[in-house]
């Protein structure tokens, strides 16, 4: 994922992760500027407990 004004540098070194919608397999709905915000919660969702599971 391409940022504008160097953000991914940013984020990337403040420990950020910038998911975006090349990450969802097969969303509920998509159109050419956005995915459903059920499928970003749900791609939230598994992210943080994957997180979580290895944290412990």
């Amino acid at each position: 994922m391409r940022l504008v004004d160097n953000m991914n540098y940013f984020f990337k070194s403040n420990g950020f992760s910038i998911s975006d919608r090349s990450e969802i397999a097969q969303p509920k709905f998509s159109n050419i500027w956005v995915v459903s915000d059920e499928d970003y919660c749900c791609l939230a969702l598994a992210q943080a407990g994957s997180r979580a599971s290895t944290r412990w």
